[in-house]
Protein backbone atom coordinates (compact mmCIF):
# COMPACT_ATOMS: atom_id res chain seq x y z
CA UNK A 1 0.00 0.00 0.00
CA UNK A 2 1.27 3.38 -0.47
CA UNK A 3 2.40 5.62 2.20
CA UNK A 4 -0.05 8.18 1.80
CA UNK A 5 -3.13 5.62 2.07
CA UNK A 6 -1.49 4.40 5.19
CA UNK A 7 -1.05 7.26 6.91
CA UNK A 8 -4.98 8.48 5.93
CA UNK A 9 -5.99 4.97 7.56
CA UNK A 10 -3.94 5.87 10.45
CA UNK A 11 -5.88 8.83 11.06
CA UNK A 12 -9.60 7.15 10.25
CA UNK A 13 -8.46 4.72 13.15
CA UNK A 14 -7.28 7.54 15.56
CA UNK A 15 -10.69 9.66 15.10
CA UNK A 16 -13.15 6.09 15.30
CA UNK A 17 -11.36 5.55 18.88
CA UNK A 18 -12.36 8.40 20.39
CA UNK A 19 -16.02 8.21 18.83
CA UNK A 20 -16.41 4.36 19.99
CA UNK A 21 -15.63 5.42 23.67
CA UNK A 22 -17.94 8.03 23.88
CA UNK A 23 -20.89 5.84 22.42
CA UNK A 24 -19.66 3.17 25.22
CA UNK A 25 -19.66 5.50 27.81
CA UNK A 26 -23.38 6.77 27.41
CA UNK A 27 -24.47 3.21 26.37
CA UNK A 28 -25.22 2.55 30.44
CA UNK A 29 -22.62 -0.08 30.67
CA UNK A 30 -21.51 -1.65 33.96
CA UNK A 31 -18.28 -0.06 33.91
CA UNK A 32 -19.03 3.62 32.03
CA UNK A 33 -19.26 6.51 33.89
CA UNK A 34 -20.80 9.79 32.93
CA UNK A 35 -19.80 12.39 31.32
CA UNK A 36 -18.80 15.45 33.19
CA UNK A 37 -20.96 18.46 32.12
CA UNK A 38 -18.75 21.07 30.11
CA UNK A 39 -18.19 24.30 31.69
CA UNK A 40 -20.54 26.29 28.79
CA UNK A 41 -23.55 23.81 30.38
CA UNK A 42 -22.42 25.43 33.91
CA UNK A 43 -22.47 28.86 32.84
CA UNK A 44 -26.33 28.78 31.44
CA UNK A 45 -27.26 27.50 34.81
CA UNK A 46 -29.87 29.96 36.85
CA UNK A 47 -28.15 32.05 39.73
CA UNK A 48 -29.96 31.74 42.70
CA UNK A 49 -30.81 34.85 43.85
CA UNK A 50 -29.81 35.32 47.72
CA UNK A 51 -32.23 37.29 49.75
CA UNK A 52 -31.80 38.87 52.89
CA UNK A 53 -33.23 36.52 55.35
CA UNK A 54 -30.94 33.66 53.69
CA UNK A 55 -27.70 35.95 54.01
CA UNK A 56 -28.59 36.09 57.40
CA UNK A 57 -29.27 39.69 57.95
CA UNK A 58 -30.79 40.94 61.59
CA UNK A 59 -30.91 44.27 60.22
CA UNK A 60 -35.03 43.70 60.17
CA UNK A 61 -35.64 40.91 62.14
CA UNK A 62 -38.66 41.17 65.04
CA UNK A 63 -36.35 39.07 67.89
CA UNK A 64 -33.09 40.61 67.77
CA UNK A 65 -33.36 41.63 71.64
CA UNK A 66 -33.75 45.40 72.25
CA UNK A 67 -30.33 46.93 73.91
CA UNK A 68 -30.98 47.86 77.25
CA UNK A 69 -28.50 50.87 78.41
CA UNK A 70 -29.54 50.32 82.61
CA UNK A 71 -31.53 46.75 83.09
CA UNK A 72 -34.39 46.70 84.96
CA UNK A 73 -34.07 46.77 89.04
CA UNK A 74 -33.68 43.61 90.64
CA UNK A 75 -34.72 43.83 94.53
CA UNK A 76 -31.97 42.18 96.33
CA UNK A 77 -32.60 38.75 98.18
CA UNK A 78 -30.89 37.39 102.01
CA UNK A 79 -31.04 33.81 99.78
CA UNK A 80 -29.01 34.82 96.85
CA UNK A 81 -26.53 36.58 99.05
CA UNK A 82 -25.82 33.61 101.55
CA UNK A 83 -25.23 31.20 98.66
CA UNK A 84 -22.85 33.96 97.24
CA UNK A 85 -21.44 33.65 100.46
CA UNK A 86 -20.86 29.69 100.39
CA UNK A 87 -19.45 30.18 97.10
CA UNK A 88 -16.83 32.91 98.05
CA UNK A 89 -15.60 30.39 101.08
CA UNK A 90 -16.84 32.55 104.40
CA UNK A 91 -16.64 30.35 107.06
CA UNK A 92 -20.77 29.34 108.52
CA UNK A 93 -20.43 31.33 111.71
CA UNK A 94 -19.81 34.30 110.24
CA UNK A 95 -22.40 33.70 106.93
CA UNK A 96 -25.23 34.92 108.74
CA UNK A 97 -23.81 37.97 109.77
CA UNK A 98 -22.20 38.75 106.25
CA UNK A 99 -25.53 38.32 104.62
CA UNK A 100 -27.58 40.75 106.77
CA UNK A 101 -25.17 43.02 106.61
CA UNK A 102 -24.49 42.89 102.59
CA UNK A 103 -28.66 42.74 102.77
CA UNK A 104 -29.45 45.77 104.46
CA UNK A 105 -26.59 47.64 102.08
CA UNK A 106 -28.10 46.57 99.15
CA UNK A 107 -31.72 47.14 99.71
CA UNK A 108 -30.82 50.76 100.76
CA UNK A 109 -29.41 51.18 97.28
CA UNK A 110 -32.40 49.57 95.62
CA UNK A 111 -34.62 51.48 97.38
CA UNK A 112 -32.51 54.64 96.30
CA UNK A 113 -32.69 53.69 92.41
CA UNK A 114 -36.40 53.31 92.89
CA UNK A 115 -36.84 56.78 93.83
CA UNK A 116 -34.69 58.03 91.64
CA UNK A 117 -36.25 56.17 88.68
CA UNK A 118 -39.83 57.62 89.70
CA UNK A 119 -38.12 61.33 89.24
CA UNK A 120 -36.58 60.52 86.00
CA UNK A 121 -39.93 59.12 84.81
CA UNK A 122 -41.98 62.03 85.98
CA UNK A 123 -39.33 64.14 84.19
CA UNK A 124 -40.01 61.85 80.71
CA UNK A 125 -43.80 62.84 80.58
CA UNK A 126 -44.48 62.60 77.28
CA UNK A 127 -47.96 64.78 77.43
CA UNK A 128 -46.00 67.96 75.85
CA UNK A 129 -45.01 66.40 73.06
CA UNK A 130 -47.97 64.62 72.63
CA UNK A 131 -50.05 67.64 73.14
CA UNK A 132 -47.48 69.53 70.13
CA UNK A 133 -47.99 66.31 67.84
CA UNK A 134 -51.58 66.83 67.93
CA UNK A 135 -51.20 69.99 65.83
CA UNK A 136 -49.23 68.53 63.21
CA UNK A 137 -51.17 66.32 60.80
CA UNK A 138 -48.76 63.98 59.09
CA UNK A 139 -45.91 65.61 59.92
CA UNK A 140 -44.90 67.22 56.84
CA UNK A 141 -45.06 70.45 57.67
CA UNK A 142 -43.77 70.31 60.93
CA UNK A 143 -42.32 67.35 61.93
CA UNK A 144 -43.20 65.68 65.32
CA UNK A 145 -41.48 65.87 68.38
CA UNK A 146 -39.81 62.63 69.71
CA UNK A 147 -39.17 62.03 73.25
CA UNK A 148 -35.74 60.02 74.41
CA UNK A 149 -36.26 56.28 75.61
CA UNK A 150 -36.95 55.78 79.13
CA UNK A 151 -34.54 53.47 80.27
CA UNK A 152 -31.21 55.67 79.00
CA UNK A 153 -32.69 59.31 78.25
CA UNK A 154 -31.43 58.75 74.78
CA UNK A 155 -32.81 59.84 71.51
CA UNK A 156 -33.70 56.61 69.54
CA UNK A 157 -31.65 58.00 66.28
CA UNK A 158 -28.69 57.95 68.85
CA UNK A 159 -26.40 55.20 69.70
CA UNK A 160 -27.19 52.24 70.68
CA UNK A 161 -30.49 52.21 69.12
CA UNK A 162 -30.17 53.90 65.66
CA UNK A 163 -33.26 53.94 64.60
CA UNK A 164 -35.05 56.18 62.33
CA UNK A 165 -36.16 59.71 63.42
CA UNK A 166 -39.87 59.82 63.24
CA UNK A 167 -40.26 63.33 61.28
CA UNK A 168 -43.49 62.34 59.93
CA UNK A 169 -46.28 59.44 59.04
CA UNK A 170 -44.78 58.54 55.89
CA UNK A 171 -41.65 57.42 58.24
CA UNK A 172 -43.97 55.69 61.00
CA UNK A 173 -45.68 53.94 58.51
CA UNK A 174 -42.42 52.52 56.87
CA UNK A 175 -41.03 50.95 60.37
CA UNK A 176 -39.77 47.87 59.66
CA UNK A 177 -41.12 45.36 62.88
CA UNK A 178 -38.01 45.04 64.62
CA UNK A 179 -37.87 49.01 64.62
CA UNK A 180 -41.35 48.99 65.64
CA UNK A 181 -40.70 46.54 68.68
CA UNK A 182 -37.91 48.88 69.70
CA UNK A 183 -39.54 52.20 70.21
CA UNK A 184 -42.32 50.66 71.99
CA UNK A 185 -40.14 48.60 74.10
CA UNK A 186 -37.93 52.27 74.94
CA UNK A 187 -41.15 53.91 76.17
CA UNK A 188 -41.71 50.85 77.81
CA UNK A 189 -45.25 49.48 76.60
CA UNK A 190 -46.51 46.50 75.64
CA UNK A 191 -45.40 45.22 71.92
CA UNK A 192 -48.36 43.58 70.01
CA UNK A 193 -47.68 40.74 67.25
CA UNK A 194 -49.45 42.47 64.36
CA UNK A 195 -47.77 45.72 62.17
CA UNK A 196 -50.90 47.52 62.42
CA UNK A 197 -51.38 47.30 66.30
CA UNK A 198 -47.61 48.14 66.84
CA UNK A 199 -48.77 51.81 64.54
CA UNK A 200 -51.61 52.47 66.25
CA UNK A 201 -49.55 51.96 69.65
CA UNK A 202 -47.10 54.53 68.55
CA UNK A 203 -49.60 57.11 67.34
CA UNK A 204 -51.32 57.04 70.64
CA UNK A 205 -48.11 57.63 72.54
CA UNK A 206 -46.86 60.33 70.19
CA UNK A 207 -50.54 62.16 70.09
CA UNK A 208 -50.66 61.15 66.28
CA UNK A 209 -55.03 62.04 65.88
CA UNK A 210 -56.50 58.77 64.15
CA UNK A 211 -57.98 60.98 61.08
CA UNK A 212 -54.36 61.88 59.95
CA UNK A 213 -54.38 58.29 57.84
CA UNK A 214 -56.73 59.36 55.99
CA UNK A 215 -55.60 63.22 55.30
CA UNK A 216 -52.73 61.58 54.43
CA UNK A 217 -53.75 59.46 51.70
CA UNK A 218 -56.26 62.38 50.03
CA UNK A 219 -53.15 64.50 50.22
Amino acid sequence: MPPVLRSHTKRLAATAEPASLSKQMTSGSPGAKPLASSSSSRRTQPRKNTTVAEKGFAENEDDVPFPFVRRPLIKPSLEKIRREAVDQGIPEREIDDYASFTFSIQTSVYNYHVVAEKCRQALDDPSMCRVSNMTRGDGSTRHYQIMPFSDSGRYPWEAPYNLPKIKNLCILNSLSMRELSWYLQGYHMPVPPTRAERIALMKEYMGITPNVDAQYLLA
